[in-house]
């Protein structure tokens, strides 16, 4: 992944605020770099379905880079992501993904230019929970619009945490 310093980047601002101080970069992902998506089976998924597309050149889905994966890994001292960890390094909140608790790596075939930064803080939730929770993001974060997805090969769908059974409420 390089990044191109000064080259736009259209983004809504719905999406710009989800990068830490509206701030992000250009990426240009090349052939065979990875990348990583988390998901929960059934409630958000790998790629968005025709119905769910209403501009494919304007909607897009967040992806992470192999940095972001590894410094998951790295914080959880193994193999798996415990929600909670992953949870706050990515932001999440509950309600867009309730179990954090399948991985998809996808190697990129094609080049694709993607929004790239840091990401912004989230409340934990903000649907009958404490908004007063913050998770404080800071991970990176890759933007990737729906038309460039199909530059993309899954190489590999998996469990991530041995224990995805388990609710990752927080109790106070």
């Amino acid at each position: 992944m390089k990044i191109l310093r000064n080259v736009p980047f259209d983004l809504d601002r719905n999406t710009t605020e989800t990068f830490r101080y509206n701030r992000f970069e250009t990426a240009l992902l090349e052939p065979g770099d990875l990348i990583y998506r988390i998901y929960t089976p059934n409630h958000n998924f790998v790629f968005k379905t025709p119905e769910d597309v209403k501009n494919p050149d304007t909607e897009g889905m967040f992806w992470l880079d192999h940095f972001t994966y590894e410094s998951l890994i790295r914080a959880n001292q193994g193999e798996y992501i415990r929600g909670m960890t992953g949870r706050a390094m990515l932001a999440v909140k509950e309600e867009w993904n309730p179990l954090m608790s399948r991985i998809v790596t996808a190697r990129v075939v094609s080049e694709i230019r993607a929004a790239y930064g840091y990401i912004k803080w989230q409340p934990l939730t903000s649907v009958g929970g404490d908004s007063n929770v913050i998770l404080m993001g800071g991970g990176a974060q890759l933007y990737i619009m729906v038309r460039d997805l199909s530059n993309i090969t899954i190489i590999s769908d998996r469990d991530i945490r041995p224990e995805a059974k388990v609710t990752t409420q927080l109790r106070f």
